[in-house]
C-alpha cells in the first residue's frame, strides 16, 4: 500500500461514494483474514517489540512519526506546516505532542544520517518523550514495523498512512489524505486518540479490490493491456466515477 497522494487525487475526488459502501459477510471474512495475515507476518519479522513494549508501559499512548525528507513531495507540497525544513517540522511537532505521549521518530532509507549524535542527544534531553532508537536504522522501511506498537502515525500522506488501515492506527495527517485520515489537527492528538476507533475496513477493501493493483500484475504486459483498455471502455462509457 504504497501510493502518491494529493488534495486531488482520485481518492479524495471519490471519498464521499467510497466511504459508503458496504461490505457482505463473505468479503468481510476475507478482509479479516487478510489483516490477520499481514500482521502475523510482520509481528513475526519484527527485531523491534524488546524496545517498544517497555515505552508502551512508560507512556500513555505511542505515536509513529515517519520522516520523508525535504525533497519528498509530500512535505513540499500537501504539508499544512509550510516549515523551512524538516528539523523545523520535527521540533513543532515535539512542541504540540504532550509529554506523556510517545513520540516514536523514523527516517526514510534514503536519509542515512540526517541527525548528528549531538543533534539527537539534544532532542532527547529537550523532549523526553522523543524516541529515536539507534536500531531503528538497521532496516529499510522500518515504520512497518513499528505500526503493531503504535497507537496513531502522525504523517504527510505517504504509504506508511495507508497502512493504518491493516493495523487499526487512527491517523493525524498533516497533508491531504481526507479520505482515511481522523484529524488534521495537531491540537487534537490527545482528543482523537481517546475517541473511539473509526472502521475504515470498506476503504481498505475497495482500495485492495480496485485500485492497489499488485506487483505481479502490473508487470504483466497482458493483464495490465487488458486493464487499461477495458478502463478506457468504462470511462468512455460512464465517465469517471469511483467504480472502474
Amino acid at each position: 500500500l504504497g501510493m502518491c497522494f494529493g488534495i486531488s487525487s482520485f481518492l479524495n475526488k471519490f471519498q464521499n461514494d467510497i466511504k459508503m459502501i458496504s461490505l457482505t459477510a463473505v468479503q468481510q471474512e476475507l478482509l479479516n483474514n487478510f489483516k490477520k495475515a499481514c500482521q502475523t507476518i510482520i509481528r513475526s519479522k519484527s527485531p523491534y517489540e524488546g524496545i517498544l513494549r517497555p515505552l508502551k508501559e512508560k507512556f500513555d499512548n505511542l505515536v509513529l512519526l515517519p520522516l520523508v525528507g525535504e525533497r519528498h513531495y509530500g512535505f513540499q507540497g500537501p504539508c499544512k506546516l509550510n516549515m523551512k525544513n524538516e528539523y523545523q517540522y520535527l521540533v513543532y511537532i515535539l512542541e504540540h505532542i504532550p509529554k506523556n505521549i510517545g513520540v516514536v521518530v523514523t527516517y526514510p532509507p534514503q536519509l542515512l544520517n540526517p541527525y548528528s549524535s549531538d543533534t539527537i542527544s539534544f532532542l532527547e534531553k529537550r523532549y523526553p518523550h522523543f524516541i529515536c532508537h539507534e536500531d531503528f536504522r538497521k532496516y529499510c522501511s522500518v515504520s512497518q514495523y513499528l505500526l503493531a506498537y503504535t497507537d496513531m502515525v502522525v504523517g504527510l500522506g505517504t504509504g506508511i498512512c495507508f497502512q493504518t488501515l491493516v493495523w487499526e492506527n487512527k491517523l493525524l495527517d498533516l497533508g491531504d489524505m481526507n479520505i482515511i485520515a481522523d484529524s488534521s489537527d495537531l491540537g487534537a492528538v490527545e482528543k482523537v486518540l481517546k475517541r473511539e476507533l473509526q472502521n475504515k475496513d470498506n476503504i481498505l477493501y475497495w482500495m485492495l479490490t480496485r485500485y492497489a493493483i499488485q506487483k505481479c500484475y502490473l508487470y504483466n504486459p497482458e493483464w495490465l493491456s487488458k486493464y487499461l483498455i477495458n478502463s478506457l471502455d468504462k470511462f468512455r462509457i460512464d465517465g469517471i466515477n469511483y467504480d472502474f
